[in-house]
């Protein structure tokens, strides 16, 4: 049996708050995902999964029942865990997920090392890499055609950026 890693998970929202009397969860999606019939939570920084009883056709933030928690206090264990969704389902989204890549160094085909990941901002269009590079922010979009390849293990961001961007 394959184990779930976290890697292979994209955060996808939070679980917001309470709702009703019978343990339902709202949640505040950031990711347009589509809840079926399981969901997954960050716990202690790994993905679990949890059955979905029901779920409310709120597309931003949408009230999940979860099976077998029936009441508000059992329910609000859950409050303010990350809500996670396995990244190859996710269409459309580019290999950088989260803040996970903190610290990565970003090298580009043509002009070498670029700079380190300093931050992920998330855009409704997009997400961007903040990096400083020769004493200037520089924001650049994290987008599949841009990033040749992700070694976790070296912990580097391979980028082919297109000519000009860097001087933007």
């Amino acid at each position: 049996m394959k184990s779930l890693n976290r890697k292979d998970f994209i955060t996808a929202g939070v679980i917001e708050r309470l709702h009703g009397t019978k343990g339902e969860l709202r949640l505040q999606l950031s990711q347009n995902i589509r809840l079926k019939e399981w969901v997954f939570f960050e716990i202690q920084e790994k993905p679990v999964p949890f059955f979905i009883q029901s779920v409310s056709e709120n597309k931003d933030s949408p009230i999940i029942k979860i099976e077998d928690i029936d009441t508000p206090n059992h329910a609000a264990r859950f409050v303010g865990l990350n809500i996670l969704f396995p990244s190859k389902q996710v269409k459309g989204r580019s290999k950088i997920s989260n803040l996970d890549f903190i610290g990565y160094k970003l090298i580009d085909e043509t002009l070498g090392e670029i700079g380190k990941v300093e931050d992920v901002e998330e855009l409704p269009q997009q997400l961007l890499i903040k990096t400083t590079h020769n004493n200037r922010e520089l924001l650049i979009p994290a987008v599949d055609e841009f990033i040749n390849e992700i070694n976790d293990k070296k912990k580097i961001i391979y980028l082919n950026l297109p000519e000009g961007l860097i001087a933007l």
